[in-house]
């Protein structure tokens, strides 16, 4: 998987949660988080990152604007007329102002950082030194934290991966052709996975075993199972153990899982039943 720029961390999040669908991920200009914390210094703060976009949402498709994203992820393309006309053609024919200032506001939220030590597939980053879109540091913070990942620093100032086409073709083809030498494509252990646990139970179980009596209690816990069962099924959850009115379940994300509380809350309700998830 190749992962670019705000693409990178959902490449880690998949090559964390699927690492049997994973041969190999390959970052450039990522990084793993985009508000500061005070081991990711790099970043803005939220304060900053609101006002920020505020700020853009008056100037979003002008050509002003558009230009100082070419100034800001290609310098060094910024001077030539033919790029930057091209450049015109692409922001514009890509996306709206407002789909612009929605992605600005997800980026904010992003934040993978507790995911990197989960992620056990070969990992290359690859990273501009001068990059000003995401810092060098940014880079090394995830290489350093990503077991047994390898880092190659280029040269040059340009975020843009169209910019550094050759060096990243490069670097690429001799990573991927090293796991193929040294055997280690299909190698890779699953046993170890990133992914979202769900626990739930009744609430007030005794009291309400006390009030209806075991064998209406017995019947109300056979429907409530069902129904548990019915929504994993529904939002793609895998069953991990039951104990009592308990269940145990795990998710490929948090939101599939949160979902799925939702929806079994719901449901039990119409038996009488409180859940707590």
């Amino acid at each position: 998987i190749l992962g670019v720029s705000e693409g990178g961390p959902l490449t880690l999040l998949f090559a964390g949660t699927y690492p049997e669908r994973t041969a190999a991920a390959i970052l450039y200009g990522v990084g793993p988080s985009n508000v500061r914390a005070e081991d990711y210094p790099w970043a803005p703060t939220e304060e900053e990152w609101s006002q920020y976009v505020r700020r853009e949402a008056q100037r979003a498709g002008t050509q002003e604007w558009v230009d100082e994203r070419l100034e800001l992820f290609a310098p060094s393309m910024a001077k030539d007329e033919d790029a930057r006309r091209r450049w015109r053609r692409w922001v514009r024919t890509s996306t709206s102002p407002a789909a612009v200032m929605a992605l600005r506001q997800m980026n904010k939220e992003i934040d993978v950082r507790h995911t990197l030590s989960a992620i056990r597939v070969p990992t290359l980053v690859i990273h501009p030194v001068g990059d000003k879109v995401a810092m060098i540091e940014e880079g090394r913070y995830m290489a350093e934290r990503i077991p047994g990942a390898q880092m190659v620093e280029l040269d040059g100032v340009d975020h843009g991966w169209w910019v550094q086409r050759d060096p990243l073709a490069r670097e690429t083809g001799r990573f991927l052709r090293g796991i193929w030498d040294r055997g280690e494509w299909d190698m890779v252990e699953t046993d170890r996975v990133l992914a979202t646990i769900m626990f739930t139970d009744i609430v007030g179980s005794t009291e309400k075993l006390a009030v209806v009596g075991d064998r209406r209690w017995r019947e109300l816990l056979q429907q409530h199972h069902a129904v548990v069962r019915r929504q994993l099924v529904r939002f793609r959850g895998r069953e991990l153990d039951t104990a009592g009115d308990g269940f145990f379940a795990s998710f490929d994300g948090p939101a599939r899982a949160i979902r799925c509380a939702l929806a079994i809350s719901d449901s039990v309700r119409a038996l009488g039943l409180d859940v707590r998830a």
